[in-house]
């Protein structure tokens, strides 16, 4: 069972009284005395970009909590995002996406026990996996707090959309969720290369105690964070929640009109809705993904499931930087002169997706450097992944 209530995010005291009535709608009560959140921030932008959970939906639902429950510790946890694992990258990111200030606001203002953490450094615990090297360290956390899994309503690149079962990928070590962006062979010698089937695994070891998807502002197009041309704000002031994750997400992608069929690793449920929930509608599909695009000038973008965050990330960083910097455009019209068409690629590519019709090759990664090594004239940006401002360089003096 889901529900869906309204959320104003301009005021804490309204996004509380909404989370009130989520918990009260749908019966839910925190198994443990100890709480923890784990909200999907993976990009340092502020909460107008619509990329991470706003932290005024995720303080309203911590003050929800401490007023009808008597709990402990809450524990915010989120790693890095698309950076490394470097303390200052993780300061940065709790810094501009608002998670710093709201939590001094939350202990000092309403003496709520509190701390925002960096899952990088976290204790782990040992689980049995499905996949080599058959075993998968995650937070400790989550056997020692009730869990509850905040994602945020947006598209996704390479997965189609990206809700509470993608958003746990972001319990993973950042060496780890390289992993599960390559192919292996398991103890039967089956060979596995599927992104989507590790999300899906994931999903049956972690179950959260509570779900709930901010959809106060979300974002369509070529998700998960901003693209300039390519993805699009859509304000719906919703929050849909439940306490079975795989519903959550199935009620998200009728809300957001896109078929369960077309999300590789997300399961297909019956939606019920509890009294008092909002309808269940779409009133306008979002853009969705695309395989392709001219994002700047004449760049064709190939991308795959095997395409991980890091280079997704240093491709996105590039687009903003030259986005930006007028320079850096003028640069990019003359550089557009000299060729009619140029095909970037990142992530795993083997000989058979480079098409016929194909112009300028650029590889990005490791990933691509063996197919890269069969087209003499082709530019390799090796890395893993490749600095944004290397990339960048190079990218505009092709």
């Amino acid at each position: 069972m889901i529900t869906i209530i309204q959320v104003d995010p301009e005021s804490l005291d309204d996004v509380k009284q909404a989370m009130e009535k989520l918990i009260e709608q749908l019966g839910y009560k925190p198994s443990k005395p100890r709480i923890f959140l784990k909200p999907n921030v993976v990009d340092a932008l502020p909460p107008s970009h619509a990329v991470d959970v706003d932290p005024i939906v995720c303080a309203g639902l911590i003050l929800a909590l401490k007023d009808k429950f008597d709990i402990e510790e809450f524990v915010i946890g989120e790693n890095s995002g698309y950076f490394s694992e470097k303390p200052e990258n993780f300061q940065s990111l709790i810094e501009t996406s608002g998670y710093e200030k709201m939590v001094e606001n939350l202990k000092e203002k309403y003496s709520v026990p509190l701390s925002l953490v960096n899952l990088e450094y976290e204790d782990l615990d040992e689980y049995k996996w499905k996949f080599p090297p058959y075993k998968l360290k995650l937070p400790s956390l989550l056997k020692t707090h009730s869990y509850i899994n905040l994602p945020k309503m947006k598209t996704h690149g390479t997965c189609m959309v990206t809700l509470g079962l993608k958003n746990q990928k972001g319990l993973l070590l950042l060496k780890n969720k390289k992993k599960f962006h390559l192919g292996f062979r398991d103890k039967n010698d089956v060979y596995h290369s599927n992104l989507h089937e590790c999300i899906f695994e994931l999903g049956n070891l972690v179950q959260p105690e509570l779900t709930i998807c901010d959809a106060t502002l979300a974002l369509e197009g070529n998700g998960p964070t901003t693209n300039p041309g390519l993805t699009w704000v859509k304000k719906l002031n919703i929050c849909i929640g439940g306490t079975d994750m795989v519903e959550v997400d199935n009620a998200c992608c009728q809300i957001m009109g896109i078929p369960v069929d077309l999300v590789e690793h997300l399961p297909k449920v019956n939606v019920s809705l509890a009294p008092g929930s909002l309808p269940l509608d779409c009133e306008e599909p979002f853009k969705r993904p695309v395989k392709r695009t001219k994002p700047y000038g004449n760049m064709y973008h190939h991308s795959s499931m095997w395409t991980c965050t890091g280079c997704q990330m240093t491709l996105t960083r590039m687009n903003r930087k030259i986005a930006f910097n007028p320079e850096l455009r003028e640069k990019l019209k003359e550089r557009n002169k000299k060729y009619e068409r140029i095909d970037f690629f990142i992530g795993r590519t083997e000989e058979k997706d480079i098409p016929d019709d194909h112009g300028v090759l650029l590889f990005c990664g490791n990933c691509t450097k063996e197919v890269s090594r069969l087209y003499p004239d082709a530019t390799h940006v090796s890395g893993c992944p490749p600095h944004y401002r290397e990339l960048t360089e190079i990218y505009i003096n092709l």
